[in-house]
C-alpha cells in the first residue's frame, strides 16, 4: 500500500496472483516471461563499462585460448618486464605481482590495456607522448610502455597511484604533441568505432564578471554602463589571499552609488557559480561498449566531434571510465626540434634515444641556462637549478618539487640546499626515517614520502595516510586533533620514536601535507625537461627555432629571439626567399640563421603566404617585378613585405623598393609589367635606421634589423656592456631596452642586442618596451652564480 487511501490497493503482484488473475490468457504470461528474460539493467549502477579490447592484444602466442582480460594484462606485463630489465632487479618480480594483484583484483585491467594501446600507436606514429600524474609510479605501466619513467630506479610508490583505501578508478592522463593530438583521437575512433567514442563535456559556470554582464544585458544596460560597473569589481586572482580581493557581489552591491548598478550586482550575486553553457573538457574521452546513444545524450562540436552532454563527474558516475588525452606545446616543440636535427645534423636522431646522463646537458642545467626548457624557464626555477646544481632527471624532479611551497612551509628549504650541495651533513630525526628521506637529504619533498611516513612510521591506515597527504585544510579541528593523536601514538608504538620526536615529526608533516608534490608526476615531467635541455645544449638553433615556430612558451617570443642572439645565432626578418610561414632555420657555411616567418608580417594573408611559398618552389624571386609577376598580392601586402625587410637584397634599399612598388601599381596589370611604362629611373634615397625600426615595430611587433641603441649611440658611451655586468663593482650605468613579458619573478628583462639581464627598479623608472634607456644602479650577485641589476634612476632616454 502507498499509505494513502486504504481503498486503493497498490503493490507488486506475486507470481501466483498473476497466474490466477491471467488464468484465461496463459500465452500472455508466457510472452511477458520471454520479454523479461531479454531485458537487461536499464539504469547504470556505477560499475565500470568497458569496451572490447583492440584485437592486437589477443594476438600474443603466449596467451591461453580464450584468455581473460586479466590474463592478457599479466602476459604482456611480464613480457615487458623481461624487455625493460636484463636481468630484472631482485625485487621487480614481486613488485610486478603485487601491482597485478591490486589491478586485477579491482577489475582495472581493461584501463591499462586501452591506454597502452593508445600509447603504442603514438610511438609507432612518432607522435611524442608522455604521462602526467602518478601513473609513472606503476611498474605495470612501465612494462606496458605507457610511461618511460622507471619506478624502481626512482623509488616511486605504487600506492600513491592506486591507494588500497580508494575504490575509484585511478587517473591515467596522457600528454601528446598538441598539433598531432587529433591523429590520436582519430585512431581511437577508427579502432573502437566512431559511434562509440566521444569527447567529454564540462559545464562552464558564471563567474563574478560574467554574471554581472549577463544580468546587466538582461536589464538593458548598455556596453558603457556595463564596463563602468565591471571596473568596480574585484580584479584578477592571486594565490596569496592577503593580495586577493575576496569580496562577493552581495558585499559590493551596497557600496555602489548607481541604483541600476546595485540592482544588477544584487541579482548577479545569485547567479555566480550557476551553469552557463556546455564546453569541452581539455582532454577527456569516453569509449562505450556499444553505441554511445545507449548510454549518453550527445551533441556535435563545431569541429565535428561528438561530445557527451554529461560532464566528467556524471560520466564517471554511470560507470564510463574517462581517459584524458591532452595536448601540450612542450612536446610539439621537442618534436619540431628533433625534425630539424634530423634534417640538418643527424638523420637517425630520435628523442627516446637521448642519453639521460650527458655531461653538456648537466652543465647547462647546473648553470640555470634554461630559457626555453620545459618547466625550467622562470627566474625562480632557474635559481633553484643553480642552488641544487641539478644535472639529472632525478635532480630536476627534486628541483620541481623544491620550487613548490611545501619545503618552505616545513622550514627546511635552506637546510635542504646546503645538504644537497654537500655543505651540511644529513641528519635524521629518527633512524626509522632513513629509508624514506635518505634520497631527499632527510627533508620531506614528495607526497609519496608523506604516505610512507604515515604507514611505515606512524602505522596509520591507507585511508588515514591519504587523508594526511591531501592536507588538513578540509578537516575540522576535532578530526585534526584525533589524527594527530593517532599519528603521535603510532610513531611511538610502531617505530619507537620518543614523545618529543613524534610531536616534532607531526609538526614537520602537517605544514607540508597538501603542498607536497607528486613524485611520479615530477619525475615524468623532469624527463621531458631533461630531453628538451639536451636539445638546447647540443642544437640550440634548432631548439629555439622550434620554440619560436610554436609561438613561444613561458616567455614572450622576443625573449627567445634575445636568447638566440646571446648564443650567437643570428635572427633575421622574414624574407620571401628564405622564410617559411613560421620561423625557419637555414644553414650556410656552417652558420645557422633563424628567419622570422612570413606569417608574422602584419596583414599578409595566409593565401598569400601559400602563394609565395608555392612560387618560390619553382625558383627564388629575383626582384620585386618577379614577385609581382608570379604572386597576386594586395598593395598593402607588398608594402608591408618591403617595410618588414622581406625583399632585402632584391633592390637598392627598402625605400627604393617602395618607390618601385608604387610605380608598378600605377603601371597597370601584371601582364604589362614586362614593359617599363611609367617607371621612374631616378635614384631614391635609402631609408634611415629610424624608419626601418619604426616599420619593423609596426609590422612585425618588434625591431629585428635595427636595435634602438643604434639610434642613440651616446647612450652606450661609457656604459657597462651587459655581458660584463657580473664582473662590475659598485655603481655603474647600463644602456638598452626593456623587453616584453614577465621574468617569472621580480623585475623585467633588459637587453642591448647581444644579451639581456633582469633589472629590478621602482615602478616610476620602469622604461617602456622598445625605447632605449640608460639606467644607473649596481649589479647584485646572488649566492648561486647569477644576479640582477638594481636600478635607482634613469640618466638618459632616447625615444
Amino acid at each position: 500500500s502507498d499509505g494513502g487511501d486504504p481503498a486503493v490497493d497498490l503493490h507488486w503482484q506475486g507470481p501466483a496472483a498473476m497466474t490466477a488473475r491471467f488464468a484465461r490468457f496463459p500465452e500472455a504470461l508466457a510472452r511477458v516471461a520471454e520479454l523479461t528474460a531479454r531485458c537487461r539493467h536499464a539504469l547504470p549502477d556505477g560499475e565500470p563499462l568497458w569496451p572490447a579490447l583492440p584485437a592486437a592484444w589477443h594476438a600474443d602466442p603466449d596467451l591461453p585460448p580464450d584468455p581473460t582480460v586479466d590474463q592478457i594484462l599479466e602476459t604482456h606485463a611480464r613480457a615487458g618486464l623481461a624487455r625493460r630489465y636484463t636481468p630484472p632487479p631482485p625485487d621487480a618480480p614481486e613488485r610486478l605481482a603485487r601491482e597485478l594483484a591490486a589491478i586485477t583484483g579491482r577489475g582495472f585491467s581493461p584501463l591499462f590495456l586501452l591506454v597502452a594501446d593508445i600509447v603504442r600507436f603514438a610511438r609507432e606514429a612518432d607522435i611524442p607522448v608522455n604521462t602526467r600524474g602518478s601513473v609513472a609510479n606503476s611498474l605495470v605501466a612501465y612494462c606496458l610502455g605507457v610511461t618511460t619513467v622507471d619506478p624502481l630506479a626512482h623509488g616511486l610508490l605504487f600506492e600513491r597511484f592506486l591507494n588500497p583505501a580508494r575504490a575509484s578508478l585511478p587517473d591515467i592522463d596522457l600528454d601528446f604533441c598538441s598539433r598531432r593530438r587529433d591523429e590520436v583521437l582519430d585512431y581511437v575512433r577508427r579502432t573502437h568505432g566512431a559511434d562509440r567514442v566521444a569527447l567529454v563535456a564540462t559545464v562552464s559556470t558564471l563567474r563574478l564578471k560574467s554574471a554581472v554582464r549577463e544580468t546587466g544585458k538582461a536589464l538593458g544596460l548598455d556596453e558603457d554602463a556595463l564596463s563602468a560597473l565591471a571596473r568596480q569589481l574585484p580584479r584578477g586572482w592571486h594565490p596569496d589571499p592577503r593580495r586577493r580581493d575576496t569580496r562577493t557581489l552581495g558585499e559590493i552591491a551596497p557600496t555602489l552609488a548607481d541604483p541600476r548598478q546595485r540592482a544588477v550586482a544584487t541579482l548577479a550575486d545569485r547567479l555566480v557559480g550557476q551553469p552557463h553553457h556546455l564546453s569541452i573538457h581539455p582532454g577527456g574521452i569516453v569509449i562505450t561498449p556499444g553505441p554511445l546513444t545507449d548510454w549518453l545524450p550527445l551533441q556535435w562540436t563545431p569541429k565535428g566531434f561528438m561530445i557527451t552532454q554529461f560532464d566528467h563527474g556524471d560520466v564517471e558516475a554511470i560507470g564510463l571510465p574517462k581517459i584524458d588525452l591532452l595536448g601540450i606545446r612542450a612536446l610539439t616543440v621537442m618534436a619540431d626540434a628533433a625534425a630539424l636535427v634530423r634534417r640538418h645534423h643527424r638523420p637517425d636522431f630520435r628523442l627516446d634515444a637521448i642519453p639521460l646522463d650527458e655531461p653538456a646537458t648537466g652543465d647547462m642545467l647546473a648553470a640555470g641556462d634554461t630559457v626555453g626548457v620545459f618547466q625550467c624557464e622562470s627566474s625562480g626555477a632557474r635559481r633553484t637549478l643553480r642552488q641544487l646544481r641539478a644535472r639529472s632527471v632525478r635532480d630536476l624532479a627534486v628541483a620541481n618539487a623544491f620550487f613548490k611551497p611545501g619545503p618552505a612551509l616545513g622550514g627546511m628549504a635552506a637546510a635542504f640546499v646546503r645538504r644537497y650541495r654537500g655543505e651540511e651533513p644529513v641528519t635524521f630525526l629518527h633512524p626509522a626515517l632513513v629509508p624514506i628521506l635518505a634520497p631527499t637529504q632527510g627533508v620531506l619533498l614528495f607526497q609519496e614520502q608523506i604516505l610512507r611516513v604515515a604507514r611505515e612510521v606512524a602505522g596509520l591506515s591507507w585511508a588515514q595516510a591519504d587523508q594526511l597527504r591531501r592536507g588538513m585544510s578540509k578537516f575540522d579541528a576535532g578530526a585534526i586533533d584525533a589524527l594527530r593523536e593517532q599519528f603521535v601514538t603510532g610513531c611511538r608504538q610502531h617505530a619507537g620514536l620518543s614523545p618529543g620526536q613524534a610531536a616534532r615529526l607531526w609538526e614537520q608533516v602537517v605544514p607540508f601535507a597538501g603542498y607536497g608534490f607528486n613524485q611520479g608526476h615530477a619525475t615524468a615531467y623532469a624527463d621531458v625537461s631533461y630531453r628538451s635541455a639536451y636539445l638546447k645544449a647540443h642544437w640550440p638553433a634548432a631548439f629555439l627555432c622550434a620554440r619560436l615556430a610554436d609561438y613561444g612558451g613561458f616567455h614572450h617570443p622576443a625573449i627567445y629571439i634575445e636568447e638566440a642572439r646571446r648564443l650567437g645565432i643570428p635572427v633575421r626578418a622574414p624574407h620571401v626567399n628564405h622564410s617559411g610561414r613560421r620561423f625557419t632555420l637555414r644553414r650556410a657555411g656552417g652558420q645557422a640563421t633563424l628567419w622570422m616567418g612570413l606569417g608574422q608580417v602584419r596583414d599578409l594573408r595566409r593565401v598569400s603566404v601559400r602563394a609565395i611559398l608555392a612560387a618560390r618552389a619553382e625558383g627564388g624571386f629575383r626582384g620585386l617585378r618577379d614577385l609581382f609577376d608570379r604572386v597576386p598580392l594586395h598593395a598593402k601586402e607588398v608594402h608591408h613585405l618591403i617595410q618588414a625587410g622581406a625583399l632585402d637584397g632584391l633592390g637598392p634599399s627598402r625605400a627604393a623598393l617602395l618607390a618601385e612598388a608604387g610605380a608598378l601599381e600605377r603601371a597597370g596589370s601584371p601582364g604589362q609589367l614586362r614593359f617599363d611604362f611609367g617607371l621612374e629611373e631616378a635614384a631614391v634615397p635609402a631609408e634611415s635606421a629610424a624608419e626601418r625600426l619604426a616599420w619593423e615595430r609596426q609590422i612585425l611587433g618588434q625591431p629585428v634589423s635595427v636595435h634602438p641603441l643604434a639610434l642613440a649611440p651616446g647612450l652606450a658611451a661609457g656604459a657597462t656592456p651587459l655581458r660584463a655586468l657580473p664582473q662590475s663593482a659598485g655603481a655603474t650605468a647600463i644602456a638598452g631596452t626593456r623587453l616584453p613579458g614577465w621574468t617569472g619573478g621580480k623585475g623585467f628583462f633588459f637587453g642591448d642586442g647581444e644579451t639581456y639581464v633582469v633589472v629590478q627598479a621602482p615602478p616610476e623608472i620602469r622604461p617602456p618596451v622598445w625605447q632605449a634607456r640608460r639606467l644607473v644602479g649596481r649589479w647584485q650577485p646572488d649566492a648561486w652564480g647569477d644576479g640582477w641589476f638594481v636600478a635607482d634612476r634613469i640618466e638618459q632616454t632616447a625615444d
